[in-house]
């Protein structure tokens, strides 16, 4: 085998796996759902990765009113959440070790020129929610709730 053939080989096999990656990408297998109770129910999807946590709700254009997306971190700490690729608003609550630390509520941007809100918690948390504008109001969820199966 010639040297020219080793290097398209080599680049065709690198094309390969990229577009494999793509499609894996774009067919996705959905994110682990599970129901947990925090003063009312909810359906969450599980964001327990690192590209499962980059991804979060960017780039969807709703949520259904009962779910949300709960993001898990190996350990507890000081977790800042942003706006990006975001086209509704959004609770977010910040959780250590089922306790509700704190709640804000972050709008979408409407200049995708101009840096996202983002918003640096206070207490470290391991797990942080993110639910539809509103629904932590609604459920009452507020620092020192307990969650329930998270």
């Amino acid at each position: 085998m010639t040297k020219q053939m080793k290097m398209w080989g080599g680049i065709g096999l690198a094309v390969l796996v990229v577009a494999l990656a793509s499609v894996a990408y774009l067919f996705r297998v959905p994110l682990l759902q599970r129901t947990v109770d925090l003063n009312g129910k909810l359906t969450l999807d599980i964001a327990d990765t690192p590209s499962a946590r980059e991804l979060g709700l960017g780039g969807r254009t709703s949520m259904a009113k009962d779910h949300g997306m709960i993001f898990v971190f190996e350990k507890p700490g000081i977790y800042p959440f942003w706006m990006k690729g975001m086209h509704f608003p959004l609770d977010i609550v910040w959780i250590n070790q089922g306790i509700v630390q704190e709640v804000v509520n972050m709008h979408a941007p409407v200049n995708t020129v101009v840096m996202p809100d983002t918003h640096v918690p206070i207490h470290p948390a391991d797990r942080v929610l993110e639910v539809n504008a509103g629904v932590a109001q609604e459920l009452g969820i507020k620092p020192g709730v307990r969650v329930i199966g998270y």
